[in-house]
């Protein structure tokens, strides 16, 4: 995230090890010769970057230097700005997934990203701090929140800086003070916590239902 005021050019560079090999395609993945397992650079879909390779050096040992690459993204706009990447590990760029961002309202700074394949959907809540906030049938107060589905459902939720989280306006799991981090998992019928001590776990969504919510289009507001 890039705070401030005006219109600025904002730039990331990713730097690669001396010998990953680009591949043709999008999004851009590059691969290692050696043990040809590659790792895929995955901007969030609709953001507008231009992006670009550029040649650069890197010093492995005091002394030494050796040619490398660095893959820059680069974008124009009004401060201020979130420019979201997510790096994927994968032997091949058919299985990188798909990245998606949803955004709140001016008022509601509510910041979502969606990374689904074929086998998996996973997604992350950013919130302000000290605020109740609602997405989809999702609520809570933690200032992060990340759910993880399979084809049986959500099967693992965390959150951080958080006393809550509710589905579908049942209480998931409750804690008496803002815990600093929980994972929940389901499992077999079970639920386990950790912490265990200190967090309060209700009963798990039914997976057919949650599946259902989750495909619907994201309805996001702050509560005050």
């Amino acid at each position: 995230i890039v705070e401030g005021r005006g219109t600025h050019n904002l730039a990331v560079g990713w730097h690669f090890a001396p010998g990953m090999i680009q591949q043709q395609g999008a999004p851009p993945f590059f691969i290692s010769p050696h043990d040809r397992l590659g790792i895929a650079l995955l901007p969030a879909d609709g953001t507008l970057l231009q992006s670009r390779l550029c040649s650069a050096r890197w010093s492995p040992a005091y002394g030494r230097c050796e040619p490398a690459v660095v893959w820059t993204m680069e974008k124009k706009g009004p401060l201020p700005q979130e420019i979201a990447t997510l790096l994927v590990p994968a032997r091949s760029s058919a299985e990188v997934g798909r990245l998606t961002a949803f955004s709140g309202s001016d008022s509601s700074p509510l910041q979502v990203y969606c990374y689904s394949t074929t086998a998996e959907t996973h997604r992350m809540v950013f919130a302000a701090q000290g605020q109740n906030w609602h997405f989809a049938e999702w609520a809570s107060d933690a200032e992060f929140l990340y759910l993880r589905e399979t084809q049986a459902g959500v099967e693992e939720i965390s959150f951080c800086q958080g006393s809550f989280v509710e589905f579908g306006g049942r209480r998931l799991a409750s804690a008496k003070t803002k815990a600093e981090s929980c994972e929940l998992r389901y499992g077999q019928g079970i639920v386990s916590s950790q912490p265990a001590g200190d967090i309060t776990v209700g009963e798990w969504p039914p997976m057919a239902s949650l599946r259902a919510v989750l495909k619907e289009p994201a309805i996001m507001r702050l509560e005050n």
